[in-house]
């Protein structure tokens, strides 16, 4: 049996920060959006994708892919710029 607990530890989490990216209609391909963070270490960070609602139509219009950009930039890029999209994203930085 283990006696540590989280506190013995400390928290190896330094940030969470959320965030949506509107993508929208009748924009050039491929069709690319930004949201602005607090900085954030990208080499001990995680960007994760939380979800997209596309108006009309859930097919392809909906694949959208997030990168880091910078410490304080998150960008998404999508092919199909046809519909307009919301883009949920979560950004996690460790110690």
């Amino acid at each position: 049996r283990m006696g540590a607990t989280m506190s013995s530890f400390g928290s190896a989490i330094k940030s969470v920060q959320r965030g949506l990216i509107s993508l929208g209609a009748g924009s050039s391909y491929p069709q690319t959006a930004t949201a602005t963070i607090s900085s954030v270490d990208t080499t001990k960070s995680v960007l994760g994708h939380l979800g997209v609602n596309v108006t009309n139509d859930g097919s392809a219009k909906g694949l959208v892919q997030l990168t880091f950009t910078n410490a304080t930039t998150i960008t998404a890029t999508r092919g199909d710029p046809s519909n307009t999209a919301v883009v949920s994203f979560q950004v996690v930085e460790y110690n």
